[in-house]
């Protein structure tokens, strides 16, 4: 059995006198897990089961407190602990939101589990265990909870995460089809966050259809919801580059960069427009930039790529070429335009171990095979 308490502690020591039961618990504790979790309204001094499910008002200031979140695995009965059976839904609830709201999806989805064992039509749990299945990577039972939710209580939001499912699912088709009727339906029951990423989500299936207008007017939507967000200034800064806008393009990518640094994604955009306007020294220094932040950043890596070949010098790009695969070793196109500069190099062994590597993941790799080709007529030259 474990058994989660949210820990409010000072800078220098853990609050003074905490009561008997948390010492008890830790003390008989099979396995202990620590971990910061970031302050809000809702963080609590707690040192039992009891009080971690109810609410508790107290006011503390975020620069003398730091929050934990401690997990402990602990026999079954603790003293002075009363039954779990005793402990009332909307507790329970309570209890699984602030997990939620802490990203401890694990722990959530068992006490979801349990509500839907007493009543398995519990809308509030149903909602609850898909949200938890999805964020763990289960989308199939995932997408059961929300149809179970849609078909039993009708709620919009089973719809919007039906649609995230089917995103996740690359069926941009199913996706718009939920969002439609979700948007259509009574979007004012969803919380904010929810229609949020409705409009945000259907304004990217709109732009993927290169249906640019419409993808304008939900991205629109959802900035009245979040008009700070660092993301939809990304995504309307990726519309404007489509449509060869790229002064509009370029005020956006940089409203989206100023609001959040570190997003990788802002400045890759930033070098996408240099890029399309031929600049190709400013579009260097943004992927290079963007790269520093995110490895992973493929537009940005491959379009490095593009430049190292019409400069002629790939001392930096192999550098990040081989940190990427590091990272993403099953990356075929990464792997193969490595090859295809180790081979213009005239590194033959090595451009044929990539080759070889790419053959392996995916057999009928056009490039790769005339890649192969070459190399084997170059075989005599090793």
């Amino acid at each position: 059995m474990k058994i989660a308490f949210l820990v409010f502690a000072t800078m220098e020591a853990m609050t003074p006198q905490p009561n008997r039961a948390f010492l008890d618990a830790l003390s008989q504790a099979e396995e202990v897990r620590i971990r910061e979790v970031p302050l809000s309204k809702r963080n609590k001094l707690v040192f039992s089961l009891q009080e971690i499910l109810r609410d508790f008002d107290g006011q503390y200031h975020t620069d003398t407190h730091r929050a934990y979140l401690v997990r402990l695995k602990v026999k079954p009965s603790l003293p002075n602990e009363a039954p779990l059976e005793k402990v009332s839904e909307d507790e329970w609830s309570h209890y699984a939101d602030l997990l939620i709201e802490n990203g401890d999806y694990l722990l959530a989805r068992n006490i979801f589990s349990y509500q839907l064992q007493r009543d398995l039509r519990d809308p509030r749990a149903l909602k609850g265990l898909g949200t938890c299945l999805f964020k763990l990577s289960d989308k199939a039972a995932a997408k059961k909870c929300f149809k179970a939710l849609w078909e039993l209580h009708r709620q919009p939001a089973a719809l919007c995460w039906l649609g995230f499912c089917a995103l996740a699912e690359h069926d941009d088709e199913q996706a718009l089809e939920y969002f439609n009727q979700a948007a259509h339906g009574e979007p004012k029951h969803l919380t904010d966050n929810e229609r949020f990423e409705l409009y945000k989500e259907l304004g990217n299936c709109f732009a993927r259809m290169e249906e640019f207008s419409k993808a304008i007017d939900e991205y629109e939507k959802a900035a009245a919801i979040n008009p700070s967000s660092d993301t939809l200034f990304v995504n309307r800064g990726t519309v404007e580059l489509h449509r060869n806008n790229l002064a509009s393009a370029a005020e956006f990518f940089k409203k989206a960069a100023e609001l959040n640094p570190k997003n990788s994604k802002a400045i890759c955009g930033l070098g996408l427009v240099a890029m399309t306007g031929e600049n190709l020294d400013c579009a260097e220094t943004e992927f290079e930039r963007a790269l520093d932040i995110d490895i992973c950043n493929t537009p940005a890596l491959f379009q490095l790529v593009s430049i190292s070949h019409v400069k002629g010098d790939f001392t930096r790009v192999k550098r990040r070429l081989r940190a990427f695969l590091l990272n993403e070793p099953k990356n075929v196109q990464g792997r193969y335009l490595l090859g295809a500069i180790l081979f213009k190099e005239g590194a033959w062994k090595e451009s044929e171990k990539e080759v070889d590597a790419v053959l392996a993941l995916q057999v009928n790799h056009i490039e790769a095979n005339r890649l192969k080709e070459q190399l084997v007529l170059n075989k005599h030259r090793s």
